[in-house]
């Protein structure tokens, strides 16, 4: 579909191997990246598909734990082919940090825009990680939602960040707990 290509596009590096061939990616490769002046992490994954091989589907793990803890998603599709069921279900499961990107508009479209907001409020964008069409707008979508305001800088401005940090509060309270105890 595209994401390791866009990968290559938003770094503007060739770092991900890219091949017409299905589930090339099975591991999270992780480069850092400036965003609008903020330091971000990108990091590309194995497609969240069925599969029977036994390596793919450690990759497509590490790719559902890497978007469990990620600020943004990128759901990339191939807008040249038809939505099969497990599209249809990752858009549908789309929260609030998705953004659906319909790759390849540089091909006839089979996607349509009117499909996508069909199954999903989510921010869609329209690229060619190929041609770079679209490209800028992502990445200010991305720079918009990672940006540090006045409002927010030094706060914790999503319900995952707030439960993040209970959660290590709660760990390190019984860590001092444990130490005090023996």
């Amino acid at each position: 579909v595209g994401k390791s290509s866009l990968m290559n596009a938003l770094l503007n590096q060739e770092r991900a191997i890219v091949t017409d061939i299905p589930g090339t990616t099975r591991d999270v490769l992780t480069e850092r990246i400036i965003i609008g002046g903020v330091a971000a992490e990108l990091s590309d994954t194995a497609g969240r598909r069925l599969t029977e091989d036994p390596i793919e589907k450690m990759g497509v793990d590490r790719a559902r734990r890497a978007a469990d803890s990620a600020d943004v998603v990128l759901i990339v599709l191939d807008a040249a082919a038809p939505l099969d069921a497990e599209d249809k279900a990752l858009i549908q499961a789309a929260d609030e940090r998705a953004i659906v990107c319909l790759n390849k508009q540089d091909l006839p479209a089979i996607i349509t825009s009117e499909q996508i907001a069909a199954l999903t409020p989510a921010k869609l964008c329209m690229i060619s990680a190929e041609s770079g069409q679209g490209i800028p707008e992502l990445i200010s979508e991305i720079s918009r939602r990672i940006a540090i305001t006045d409002e927010s800088d030094g706060q914790l401005v999503t319900q995952r960040h707030l439960e993040l940090a209970r959660n290590a509060a709660s760990n390190l309270q019984s860590a001092i707990s444990a130490l005090q105890s023996g």
